[in-house]
């Protein structure tokens, strides 16, 4: 019985560490108004804090915890651009749909600037968005 837990308390410590070392950022938007023409930074939110700009949200990560990003139907995540800041990410990170990532490097307090870019169904336009990451 010993054993048991002596083997079982780590594995849970594990595995619990694992699952919550997760960060997820999903974008809504207001999609007729982005097909009138509207700046996604007026007519998006994410939705883990829409209370806030979309390009003023900011993901507060550790070094090596993995970032998810998505939309909500029909919006499709295309690609994450970094264009400011230190680089926390080893290349740009693409996909088409749901992205995800894990920072290499701590930003030391300063953000990293990045664009997302998506699209609406799967095709046209590309619209882009600046959030922001910190990494410690």
């Amino acid at each position: 019985m010993k054993i048991n837990r002596l083997f079982l308390s780590p594995l849970l410590f594990f595995c619990a560490t694992t699952l919550m070392a997760q960060q997820t950022a999903t974008l809504e938007c207001d999609i007729e108004a982005l097909l009138d023409g509207s700046d996604p930074a007026d007519v998006c939110v994410f939705l883990e804090n829409p209370d806030v700009n979309p390009e003023d949200f900011t993901l507060e990560v550790e070094v090596g915890e993995e970032i998810t990003w998505s939309g909500v139907e029909p919006i499709t995540i295309r690609k994450i651009q970094h264009y400011g800041g230190k680089k926390i990410f080893g290349y740009d990170p693409e996909g088409e749909g749901e992205i995800k990532a894990k920072p290499n490097k701590k930003t030391d307090g300063k953000p990293y600037r990045y664009r997302i870019h998506f699209k609406i169904n799967n095709t046209g336009k590309n619209y882009k968005i600046d959030p922001i990451i910190r990494s410690r």
